[in-house]
């Protein structure tokens, strides 16, 4: 399209129609999810910020002429995004001239009246777009099924729109719970429509709170992190399978996490394309070094460094206790970890071998319960970094765990994004 910058589309447009398909609402009992597909959300967190992208995809999902939503108050602006007000006002006036732009001609008043200050609502129900705001997404690739989607979870309390949200879940009938069906007088909490393109089910197992966590800078390092109750970040990267549910700090339930290890899972990977592995050798004991006291003595600290950052605990102790099979030896280090305190001493040749290695960390660990959790929340918070990063260098992947599956094509680029986050990571905790 070559039209001038003044001319508006109309809200049937393409342009709207397309950009519609890239954002949608979830509505729950007690909260909604607002979804972004990766490929709208990176085109515009790159061009003003993770605050700008989440604003107008909410803006967005309520376009056109058949919402009964006629004006978002800043408050409900600041709770969606997950700002303050201010910063919320800041946002728009910065970017006045660019994709705020794309309410429509009557509407424009109130923009103006909210920058100077006079209101507190921005009307949008008619919203048009002006072509220049979003040119350069037309050269976006398509959005496919293997796309994910950026979730982002807001409570109904304290929204000025909550009745009308509620009034929309109520109207969703049947209730679909468990693959039983229930009219609509007693929804879960916990059960929506999900409105993708095989319109299946999408089941939240989550609670109905968010909370926002900063890379390798949050609670879930702090002694005191609960790591079986606490809801999953809404800022952090969702799996990209929409079947995947998050539990105790790892996701589970997608397609590639019910493939069994071997002829299956390569089955699964070949027809799309990926076929090469990123994984974290020792990936738990890696992900330890983020838990170790100062307490623990520089040289354990330096010789344990060592070990789990070159991938070789498991071979290191194999090559120290003989007559022990690699995966037997690996097996056992997960039994060590996980028994409490000191009922690891029952796995007594780990026990000796942590003796001799370090025994500073060797008792440190003799302390702990049980840290599979915790520790699968660490390994979460690495791995979603790590797919950010790659959703931003438009690089496809699957994601199983402590291990992301990318194309031939894409692994060079893939190791250089999976090493800079192991940069990261190890910049903050093995100073």
């Amino acid at each position: 399209m070559n039209a001038p910058v003044e001319f508006y589309l109309s809200p049937s447009s393409l342009w709207l129609r397309r950009l519609k398909e890239y954002v949608k609402l979830n509505l729950y009992k007690e909260h909604c999810v607002l979804s972004v597909n990766c490929r709208l959300y990176w085109y515009l967190r790159r061009i003003g910020g993770e605050t700008f992208a989440r604003l107008v995809s909410l803006f967005l999902v309520f376009s056109g002429f058949d919402d009964k939503i006629t004006a978002l108050s800043v408050s409900d602006m600041a709770k969606f995004t997950g700002v303050c007000e201010r910063t919320i006002k800041k946002c728009i006036a910065k970017y006045r001239n660019f994709a705020f732009l794309i309410l429509a001609a009557d509407h424009l008043d109130s923009l103006h009246r909210f920058l100077d200050g006079k209101s507190n609502f921005i009307s949008f129900n008619s919203y048009e777009l002006l072509e220049r705001a979003f040119k350069c997404f037309d050269g976006v690739p398509e959005k496919s099924r293997g796309d994910f989607w950026v979730r982002f979870s807001v409570g109904y309390d304290g929204l000025d729109m909550e009745n009308y949200l509620v009034e929309c879940f109520n109207k969703n009938s049947p209730v679909y719970i468990n693959n039983k069906v229930y009219n609509n007088s007693s929804p879960s909490p916990h059960t929506a429509f999900y409105t993708g393109e095989n319109n299946s089910l999408l089941t939240d197992t989550q609670l109905d709170s968010s909370i926002i966590f900063k890379h390798f800078d949050n609670p879930i390092y702090e002694p005191g992190f609960n790591a079986e109750s606490s809801v999953y970040p809404v800022n952090w990267l969702r799996h990209p399978d929409c079947r995947a549910y998050f539990k105790k700090g790892r996701w589970y339930g997608g397609a590639i996490h019910c493939s069994k290890k071997g002829g299956e899972r390569k089955s699964y990977l070949e027809p799309l394309g990926l076929t090469h592995e990123l994984d974290m050798h020792n990936a738990m004991f890696y992900f330890m070094l983020a838990l170790l006291p100062d307490t623990i003595s520089e040289a354990d600290k330096t010789s344990y460094y060592g070990l789990v950052k070159s991938g070789r605990l498991y071979d290191d102790a194999v090559d120290t206790l003989p007559g022990a099979s690699r995966e037997e030896i690996k097996e056992k280090f997960q039994r060590y970890r996980n028994r409490k305190g000191g009922n690891k001493k029952r796995i007594e040749d780990i026990d000796l071998y942590f003796k001799q290695k370090f025994p500073a960390v060797r008792d440190w660990m003799l302390g702990q319960k049980q840290m599979q959790n915790r520790l699968a929340w660490i390994e979460t918070d690495f791995m979603s970094r790590v797919c950010e990063k790659l959703s931003a260098g438009n690089i496809r992947y699957e994601w199983l765990h402590d291990a992301v599956y990318v194309s031939e094509e894409d692994s060079r680029a893939a190791s250089e994004i999976w090493n800079s986050v192991k940069g990261e990571f190890e910049s903050v905790f093995m100073k």
